[in-house]
Parts: C-alpha cells; sequence; structure tokens
C-alpha cells in the first residue's frame, strides 16, 4: 500500500507541473527570448564574460535547429560589435559552416535571395517548437496512465495479500 501512495503522490506532482507548465508557457517563452537577446549580444564582444559560451551556444543551436537568431535572420543586424551591417555567423549558412555564405547577405537583401543561402527563421519559434507543451502533454498522460495502472495493480497485491493471510 505504501507503494501504490507514493506512485500516486508522484502522480499528483506530475499533473500540477504539467498544469503550470502549460499556464506558464508564454512566461517561459519570454525568459527564453530575454536570454537569447543577451547571449545574442555576447556573441562578437570577444572580451565580454561568457563570450565563448555563447558563441558555442548559438553556433550549436542555429546549425542543430537550423535556424538563425532569436526571431529571424535579421536579429544579428542588432548585435554589438558585428564585422559589418547585415552580418551573420556561419553556423546560419545552409548546409552547416559553408564559407563566404554571409558575404552576400547585407542588410538590404530580400528574404528570397536571403532564404537560399542561410535558415531565416527565429531559433526562439523553432526551440518553443521542438521543445512544444502538446509534445510534453502526451508524453505526460501516457506517463500519466502507466503509473495509475501500477497504482491499481500495487492495490490489487495488497489486497490478494491481505485475504490470502486471512485464509492461512
Amino acid at each position: 500500500m505504501l507503494y501504490s501512495v507514493l506512485v500516486g503522490l508522484i502522480l499528483v506532482i506530475q499533473l500540477g507541473a504539467a498544469i503550470a507548465a502549460y499556464a506558464f508557457q508564454d512566461d517561459v517563452e519570454n525568459v527564453l527570448r530575454s536570454g537569447m537577446e543577451k547571449t545574442l549580444d555576447k556573441y562578437y564582444v570577444m572580451d565580454a564574460v561568457g563570450h565563448n559560451d555563447s558563441v558555442s551556444s548559438w553556433n550549436f543551436m542555429q546549425h542543430n535547429l537550423e535556424c538563425c537568431g532569436v526571431n529571424n535572420y535579421t536579429d544579428w543586424n542588432l548585435a554589438k560589435e558585428a564585422p559589418v551591417v547585415g552580418f551573420v555567423p556561419e553556423s546560419c549558412c545552409i548546409g552547416g559552416a559553408v564559407g563566404n555564405c554571409t558575404n552576400s547577405i547585407t542588410n538590404g537583401t530580400d528574404f528570397d535571395v536571403a532564404s537560399k543561402e542561410i535558415y531565416t527563421q527565429g531559433c526562439l519559434h523553432t526551440y518553443v517548437q521542438s521543445f512544444s507543451i502538446d509534445r510534453l502533454g502526451t508524453v505526460g498522460i501516457v506517463l500519466a496512465v502507466v503509473q495509475v495502472m501500477g497504482v491499481i495493480c500495487a492495490c490489487m497485491m495488497a489486497r490478494s495479500i491481505r485475504f490470502s493471510y486471512e485464509t492461512v
């Protein structure tokens, strides 16, 4: 019975966490946006605290999620100490770090030209979509069903043990 009570308690905590995640998903997105914008500024500032971590994180995220910037590739225009206006990191290049793809992307480049050479969708949207609440909700429901079945089986086993002792 103790096992079933503990699993039931874990189930209640999971449901509370799932409800909180759903209720505060907009706040989570705002916190992510703020953090991404701060690290965007550190990308080109060599003496900034966390510069190397910022470069590694952005390059990894942009390459693996196939995205560029926070909202889109034009966010790199706002980065402090960027080499030239409109310059984007090579991790934004379609196909990985392809040299000189960023040279043709300037502030005046239209979307059609840019979309042929670099990822144009922002990383915030891509990141949020890849870890969406819907997917987490589906996984949570499956885990909840398994846990409820575990609680039922544990209660049935406790009942069986209790009645078997009485007949002996």
